[in-house]
Order: C-alpha cells, then structure tokens, then sequence
C-alpha cells in the first residue's frame, strides 16, 4: 500500500495483474500508444492517473472501451448479421 502524487494506490498494489500501464494496454487494444493517449485526453477510455505523466488502466475499463467502440458488422443489405 503507498501513496503516489497524493492518491493511495492500495488496489493497484493488491491487484496488480488487472491494471497495465499505458503501452501494456495500448498493446491489448491493438492500437499504438499515442493513439490511446489521445482517447485519454478525449476522456473515451477510463484511467487512474497517478501522477502529471504516469496512467494505469484497469482490464476491466479496457474491456468497457473495447465494447464501447465495436459496432456489429452489417449485411451486404445494410441489416445486421446474426
């Protein structure tokens, strides 16, 4: 348990496997860092800022990112395939 730019970081402690920094988790988006730092400072994807510079995303927050921004594939008709 310790305490970093004055935010306690008891779960990133304790949990440690579930949170990645941010080119882990640009990595298990697919997408390169700069791009998931722009979707940062666009407030689309959820972080834990622990100080000026670092980040750390939760799996979980990750997966809420990827949901929100996969749209299901349409037909050559325009209708939704099932």
């Amino acid at each position: 348990m310790g305490v970093t730019g004055g935010i306690l970081c008891r779960s990133l402690a304790t949990n440690h496997a579930q949170h990645f920094g941010l080119k882990e988790a640009a990595a298990y988006l697919g997408m390169k860092p700069e791009a998931l730092r722009n979707a940062c400072h666009a407030r689309r994807v959820t972080y834990a800022p622990l100080n000026y510079r670092t980040r750390r995303f939760t799996k979980a927050d990750l997966d809420n990112f990827i949901s929100r921004y996969t749209f299901p594939a349409k037909t050559l008709y325009g209708r939704e395939s099932t």
